[in-house]
């Protein structure tokens, strides 16, 4: 990751250097060093955004961090607990390659899909498609969903696919179709996190 966001500020400085040093340019030597400054800072934040985009691990921990719980241990049956002491299952997809952009969430049920999951609440987290901000709510790096257990096996679990035994989930990130449709409802912005995983923890004990 580090050689390639040095490549990419190398070629954005060779760029730079070539118009600065154009006859036809009008523009003072202080004004093209500010600009390059800043268009390197641009580079350097989407390199930043991606990396934390393509680890399931730091979306563990960028949730744990905003609902103040803790993580659990890598083979426990849920990811966080909250400060209410609800268990949280966190569901991470990368945004799919492709034409066909969709996030992919594995093993709803836990591994072969034998219902082993024993969470309160499901935060399913999808990595954002840039080119589709205004179908989100805030500027998070991700999309957040928030479902109690029983919303997920009642709303989610019909549309599980089985996949080598997994059960997984497909949506496209613009939410269209049947099953974008039912699933819009929980989409949650960041700032709401909190309270709407402690509601669905409510909602589960129903």
């Amino acid at each position: 990751m580090a050689c390639k966001l040095a490549n990419e500020i190398r070629e954005l400085q060779k760029r730079m250097e070539g118009m600065k040093n154009n006859p036809g340019s009008q523009f003072p030597p202080k004004l093209w060093a500010a600009a390059l400054k800043v268009a390197m800072a641009e580079v350097a934040k989407k390199f930043n955004r991606n990396a934390l985009q393509n680890s399931w691990l730091s979306a563990e921990k960028y949730i744990a961090e905003i609902l103040g719980g803790k993580t659990t241990s890598t083979h426990c049956e849920y990811d966080v607990v909250t400060e209410e002491g609800y268990n949280v299952e966190v569901k991470y997809s990368q945004l799919g390659e492709g034409c066909n952009y969709r996030w992919r969430w594995l093993n709803m049920f836990g591994l072969g899909g034998k219902g082993k999951k024993s969470c309160d609440v499901f935060v399913f987290a999808g990595a954002k498609d840039d080119s589709l901000k205004d179908t989100y709510p805030d500027n998070s790096p991700y999309a957040f969903f928030v479902m109690s257990a029983k919303d997920v096996k009642k709303i989610m679990a019909p549309y599980a696919k089985s996949e080598q035994g997994r059960r997984c989930l497909y949506t496209n990130p613009r939410l269209i179709g049947r099953f974008g449709k039912l699933l819009k409802p929980f989409l949650t912005k960041e700032s709401d996190l909190k309270n709407a995983v402690k509601l669905a923890g409510q909602r589960n004990e129903k």
